[in-house]
Formats: structure tokens, sequence, C-alpha cells
């Protein structure tokens, strides 16, 4: 607020201040309410010092601390009654106890984006008018967005916003997004007499509250969610077959691994099936891992440019012909340049190929904004377009 006195502002920053202090000591002082024990914590100091790139997770801790957020979600839920706080703590805390039993797996997981994602994934809700309230959760993932996009957060920003079960509908996902929209499904509100209180539930019950849900909404609609279920599911049973736990209850994290090279040969009916989906799933990880920012493709087009067998590169063409949906403008305008040069290649297969990819890569440039925007509101055009 702009038009407030200094002595107010003041005196409210001493309140909030002296707040941070108290719910600092609540986080570990086993209060028996939800945000009490699935508190709102992030990586210690020895996992940012280990991640990839450090700087947009501290510069999100920044905005963070020096807004007072949590501290106004605090007096949000006490003034409003909305258990949104309570909803972001138990993904936050599912998303934090997931990733870092796949980290300790040698699984190609950010502990930053995914800590920054979770804590900040339905951050717009605080920033809907009061106009928009019934609208609120179409319009926050907008809200959001706005809100990474002004701190200059953009990789955690971009998980933070897609994790609606919608996003599913994507034939390939990084995996620190099908860690927060699997943790987002599975917290959910549930009534408790004539009291809401938020759980968290397994993912079937969880899918099964969501069922209870729909008894207005046409088939179609049901067989959508029929649909991501069925992805979140495959995804559960992959980490489960690493050896992962699931149950948050028990807060334990598995320490076990099991061995990740199957006997194949063995193998029979259903287990086939399941292990062929567990590869997929892999393979998918690991490849959306190399595609994950400019600077990892830049490696990718590297290695790429060293290949001197036209068979091989010609697989990295096929590579970049079923992911380029998932490039940045800036990613696909890289691209486009390793591109042009292969139209001298000498291999026809090669230039053919390189040729279709740029037409491609042109037509699929613009990024299509999925979100709900709110009413009144234009979106800026971008700087590049296709045209």
């Amino acid at each position: 607020v702009k038009d407030i006195s200094d002595n107010c502002r003041k005196a409210f920053l001493f309140y909030l201040e002296i707040l941070r202090v108290i719910l600092k000591f609540q986080k570990s002082s086993g209060d028996p309410t939800f945000h009490g024990k699935y508190p709102l914590n992030f990586l210690t100091s020895e996992e940012k010092n280990k991640l990839e790139n450090p700087a947009e997770y501290k510069r999100f801790l920044k905005a963070l601390n020096d807004e007072y957020i949590y501290e106004m979600m605090k007096l949000s839920q006490e003034v409003l009654k909305f258990n949104t706080l309570d909803h972001i703590c138990g993904v936050n805390w599912i998303t934090l106890f997931i990733g870092r039993q796949l980290y300790n797996r040698g699984l190609p997981v950010d502990l930053g984006r995914i800590s920054g994602a979770a804590a900040g994934h339905d951050i717009g809700k605080y920033g809907c008018k009061d106009i928009e309230a019934e609208r609120t959760p179409y319009l926050h993932y907008y809200y959001t967005d706005m809100w990474f996009k002004k701190h200059n957060i953009p990789y955690i920003g971009h998980i933070a916003v897609n994790h609606s079960v919608w996003d599913l509908e994507l034939e390939n996902l990084p995996l620190e997004s099908l860690i927060l929209i699997y943790s987002d499904f599975r917290v959910k509100n549930t009534n408790n007499g004539p009291k809401v209180e938020m759980r968290i539930f397994s993912l079937k019950d969880s899918f099964q509250v969501i069922l209870d849900k729909l008894d207005n909404v046409d088939e179609k609609k049901r067989k959508r969610y029929y649909r991501v279920y069925e992805k979140l599911k495959d995804f559960e049973d992959y980490m489960i077959n690493l050896g992962v736990n699931v149950d948050v209850e028990n807060k334990e994290i598995s320490s076990c691994k099991k061995d990740r090279k199957p006997h194949y040969p063995l193998m029979q009916g259903q287990e086939v099936i399941q292990n062929i989906k567990f590869l997929s799933i892999e393979h998918n990880i690991n490849l959306m891992h190399e595609l994950r920012d400019v600077s990892s493709l830049n490696s990718l087009l590297e290695l790429a440019r060293s290949e001197k067998d036209w068979n091989n590169l010609r697989e990295y063409l096929q590579i970049f012909n079923e992911y380029s949906t998932y490039l940045t403008q800036k990613q696909k305008m890289i691209t486009l340049r390793y591109l042009y040069e292969q139209l001298t290649h000498p291999e026809d297969e090669i230039r053919r190929r390189s040729a279709k990819l740029i037409g491609l890569l042109i037509t699929s440039f613009d990024e299509d904004y999925r979100k709900e925007i709110p009413q009144n509101v234009t979106l800026k055009p971008p700087a590049i377009t296709s045209v």
C-alpha cells in the first residue's frame, strides 16, 4: 500500500518481524495444526550449495523474505479463514519428501526448482481481486506467473505455473513438474463434520475425492480425469519401483535402493508391460533434463555438431522433432541456427530433415498462453514472433 504514512509502515514492519520470529518458533514446536505438522521448510545449506543454478533459488528466497510472504499468508488464513497456507505446506512437504529420495537415487531432479515451485505454486491466489473470487482456481495461475516474472525467477516460475492436472495432457513433462503435480493432487480439503480441514491423501483416495465431486460433470470430462490419473499412477508406480517411500504419514525417507537393472528375460505378463512403462518414463525424464535450459541445450547441440556418423545425427534430429513443443522461444532460436547449419550437410537425408524441422519450429514458434486471464487484461506481445 503506497498511501500509508512512514510511521504506520514502520509499525507494520515491526509487527511482521515479531510475527516472523513467532512463526519460526512454531515450525519447530510440534504445533498440532496442519502447517505445524508439515512446516514450510526449504533446502538445507548443503543442498543449496549443490544446486546447478543456486542464484535463481536464492532470488526466490529473498523475494519471500523481503515481501513477508509467509507471514502475510498466515495473516490471511487467520483473518479470511481460507486454508490455502495449509495446502501449500502439504504440497511443499510431499514435494521435498519425494524429491530428496529421487535425488539420492541419482535421478536428475533440481531440488531448488521443486522447493521454490512447491512453496510458490499457489501464491497467485493471494493476488486475485474480490470480484474474481469465484474464478480463483482458474485465475491464480496468471497471478502466480506475474509474481515470478516480476522477480526474474523464470525456471522455478515455469514449474510453479504449470501445476494443473490438465498439464499432464502434454506428452512429456520435466521431472520437477511431475513431482509438483503429483504432490498437489494428493493434498485436498475434506469435510470433518461441519469443519473443512486439509489432508494428505493417498493417490487413490485423492482421486476418489475428485470423483465424489463430479456428480454433475459429463462423461467426457470424467474420462479426462481418468487419463490424467492413470499418468500419475504410472509415475507413482515408477517411484515405488525405485524404492521411493510415497507414504508421507510416517515421514521416513527411504534409504533402500532397489536394483535398477531388472531381469527382463525372466519377466512375463503384466510385469513386462509395467517395466516398458518405467523405461519410457525414465527415458523422458533424462531427455527432458537435457533440454531443461539454454546451457543444457547448447551442450546437446555441441554433441550433435561433433557427431560424424550421419545415422546418429539423424537421431538427434528426431529428438528435436519430438520434443520441439517444449522448447522456449530462446531455445527454438538456438535450435533454428543449428538446423540452418545442417542445410549444407553432405547427406541428403540430413538436409531434408533439417529443412522440415525449420518449418516445424517456425510454425510452433509462438507460445500459446494456456491459462485463463482476468477480464480487461491484454497480454503483452512477445519481443519475437514467428512472423
